[in-house]
């Protein structure tokens, strides 16, 4: 029927399945060209990247000033964001969104704290240290104090035991020896712990509402203390995000902050400023070096 000039139902459908072939093929061709544009860009965006790169590198090496720890996060975020357009619609939102609360919240902390070089931030770190170390020792030597007097109320139970014993021994002119050698224990007892008492409290009477006062009182002075060292682990938190961005930078671009000393030195900076950089640098090697240790320990319980 086809060769004679008629159309038939099955002829029509392969004319259909020729013609759905020849499209599908039409756009297999167009999706070709297409990917090969994309991959052409993709080619050309990596190219401009790493002449950014490169140029941003020599411009860093060349600047006048020190390092700019806002350009440090700016250029951290911008990486952060190369990354995230890689992954799948889902996680690269919620890298992006993570990502700029870190980074709002680094421009926050410099600008509060005055912070623009690594010399500032290093300045910063070391007072919070000394912060921080002052806080310690003040809850350790607070929290001994307050074992000392808890320790108190049991040396007073040990007098009102031995009291009367010792007392009826040191009312006594006759006998007094005998006596003694009777309850030597009981008037021992007594005269240590009254002895104790006035070691820790300045006198051997007691003195219990007093005691409670003072434990009351560091008991709230501790609290506060802690607040203050939970406020100084917060700075920290933001302090570390800063300085890993200034790390992944830097190893990015190939970045070494020997090149900040020495134009630190040649600018003629003040010994202070270049031994705060100095600092930075020793604490970044010694933290890497610490972790690589650790690494190092996992992998041989590992085997």
């Amino acid at each position: 029927m086809e060769k004679k000039g008629i159309q038939t139902e099955r002829g029509n459908q392969n004319r259909k399945i020729i013609a759905l072939n020849l499209e599908f093929r039409k756009l297999k061709e167009e999706l070709s060209k297409l990917t090969s544009w994309i991959g052409s860009l993709l080619g050309s965006l990596q190219v401009k990247y790493d002449e950014y790169k490169q140029e941003k590198k020599e411009e860093y090496e060349n600047k006048a000033e020190l390092f700019n720890l806002y350009e440090y996060i700016s250029i951290y975020y911008d990486l952060q964001g190369e990354k995230a357009r890689k992954l799948n619609p889902y996680a690269s939102n919620k890298k992006i969104g993570a990502d700029l609360r870190r980074f709002s919240k680094a421009r926050i902390y410099l600008k509060d704290n005055n912070l623009e070089t690594i010399a500032d931030l290093q300045e910063k770190i070391s007072t919070l240290q000394s912060q921080n170390k002052k806080i310690s020792q003040d809850i350790k030597a607070k929290t001994a104090r307050i074992e000392s007097l808890n320790k108190c109320f049991t040396y007073a139970d040990i007098i009102k035991d031995n009291k009367q014993v010792f007392e009826e021994w040191n009312s006594k002119s006759l006998f007094k020896d005998s006596f003694y050698n009777s309850h030597k224990d009981e008037i021992d007892k007594y005269k240590r712990a009254r002895a104790i008492l006035e070691k820790i409290t300045g006198s051997s009477a007691i003195k219990s509402k007093d005691w409670k006062k003072e434990i009351q009182s560091l008991e709230s002075e501790i609290s506060k203390l802690n607040r203050q060292s939970q406020k100084i682990k917060e700075e920290y938190e933001s302090i570390n995000h800063i300085k890993y961005a200034v790390k992944t930078v830097n190893e990015d671009y190939g970045i070494d902050l020997s090149i900040e000393i020495d134009k630190a030195i040649k600018r003629g900076e003040k010994p202070s400023v270049i031994a705060q950089i100095k600092k930075y640098q020793e604490q970044q090697e010694a933290y890497e070096k610490r972790k690589e240790k650790t690494k190092n320990y996992y992998r041989k319980e590992e085997r």
